[in-house]
């Protein structure tokens, strides 16, 4: 089971981070770009058996910084502490460079701890009930070496995602909050009648026609078009109406080019949401299938903001960084906080707000909403953060499921609700 749900060595995923880290760090730093493609070189293989921890490769190491082993005839022999041997290693190029790159090759150890150990912290967070600020601020008081703390600064002192920088942000993305928290109301509420959802409907001339085509799509096809809305909401159902016009009121939100993979993710998982909460008693499927739309309305925030300090965020993306780790990295909060700030400050349900900031930071007194989100990101295997077992199990108890339904099937998206993905 275990092995399904997380397909790769955790060391490997461990490196590549310390990778993404030593680069970030390394360009903050502006280190020289060869010396810093071969620390990231070193990143990756610091933990790595045989390879990165043999006497060879640590010769191979030398001769890429164009220098010889001092006073050593013979391969240093193997450690069993990746990090620890390269640092080591490069301690020893350190204390015996010359010329114009001796100061940052002087770098190069220290940049390497500090991004090991920005990784640790990363990796300590859920069994800690502090928040990270608090794991950085020990890392630092507790090293006896003066020399790697400075550099976590980086880390310590991000970019504020709020203010200026938050209202940029959210002016490039298209949706009207008045609209979009009055037909949240309506669609999470389980005893709407038909009323209140054509008055919803009615608030904007695209929620009206995507209503209308979801009712008029090839599956539920007839002989004479359906015209009206009141026609439409009875004949799909409210069930099915809430839906559709819940995705339909932030389908703009997702328009941009950076954002659109996110649509399917987010319609997928309120599907889910919603499938899975008619087998808990304490969940109400309507509020569930909006929170797992708008799960994720932090990463767009961050995917829209135009400021220089995070368009960084993207690259990390591309370089295979997960989400969350990134976030941490750059703004100190991850997507899920940024959301539900956003989501609070449009009125949108306290549960569902809720909800949003704790799906990637599950606990055993955590919302059975939330537990929720967290296992739908499992089940969908979005890789948004690093793996984590406790949060799993904490998930699956708060909700009383069987560790059986990871490995059921999801049911696909219902087809009123393909044509609004189909055409993000």
């Amino acid at each position: 089971m275990v092995r399904s749900l997380y397909p790769f060595e955790p060391e490997q995923a461990h490196c590549r981070r310390v990778a993404d880290w030593v680069w970030l760090i390394g360009r903050k730093q502006k280190l020289d770009a060869g010396l810093l493609g071969i620390l990231e070189r070193a990143a990756l293989q610091h933990h790595a058996p045989g390879l990165s921890l043999s006497g060879e490769a640590v010769l191979r190491l030398f001769t890429e910084l164009e220098r010889e082993l001092p006073d050593r005839a013979d391969p240093p022999p193997a450690q069993p502490d990746g990090a620890e041997a390269l640092a080591a290693s490069l301690r020893e190029v350190c204390a015996t460079a010359t010329g114009p790159r001796a100061k940052p090759i002087g770098l190069l150890a220290q940049i390497l701890e500090a991004a090991h150990v920005f990784d640790e912290c990363l990796e300590a967070l859920p069994y800690e009930e502090r928040p990270l600020a608090e794991l950085l601020d020990d890392a630092v008081s507790l090293s006896p070496d003066p020399y790697w703390p400075p550099l976590l600064e980086i880390f310590r002192k991000p970019v504020r995602f709020d203010g200026k920088i938050l209202d940029a942000a959210l002016a490039n993305v298209p949706v009207n909050p008045e609209i979009v928290a009055a037909v949240a109301e309506a669609t999470s509420d389980p005893d709407a009648d038909l009323g209140r959802l054509e008055r919803a409907a009615g608030l904007d001339p695209g929620l009206a026609a995507s209503l209308l085509q979801a009712a008029n799509s090839a599956r539920y096809a007839l002989r004479h078009p359906i015209s009206s809305l009141g026609h439409a909401i009875s004949f799909l159902g409210l069930d099915a109406t809430r839906q559709v016009l819940a995705a339909a009121a932030f389908r703009p939100a997702f328009a941009a080019p950076a954002a659109r993979a996110l649509w399917p993710h987010s319609i997928e998982a309120a599907s889910l949401a919603a499938g899975i909460a008619r087998k808990v008693p304490e969940l109400v499927p309507a509020e569930a299938f909006l929170a797992g739309l708008l799960h994720d309305f932090g990463r767009l925030l961050l995917l829209s903001s135009p400021e220089p300090p995070l368009s960084v965020y993207t690259t990390l993306l591309e370089r295979g960084c997960p989400p969350v780790a990134a976030e941490l990295a750059l703004c100190g909060i991850d997507h899920a906080e940024i959301g539900a700030r956003i989501l609070e400050h449009w009125n949108i349900a306290e549960p569902v707000c809720l909800a949003v900031r704790q799906h990637h930071r599950v606990r055993p007194n955590n919302s059975p909403l939330g537990a929720l989100l967290q296992l739908c990101e499992e089940i969908a295997g979005s890789g948004e953060d690093l793996p984590s077992l406790p949060r799993l199990r904490d998930s699956l108890r708060t909700l009383r499921l069987p560790a059986a339904i990871l490995a059921d099937r999801p049911a696909p998206v219902p087809e009123r609700l393909m044509a609004l993905q189909e055409e993000s």
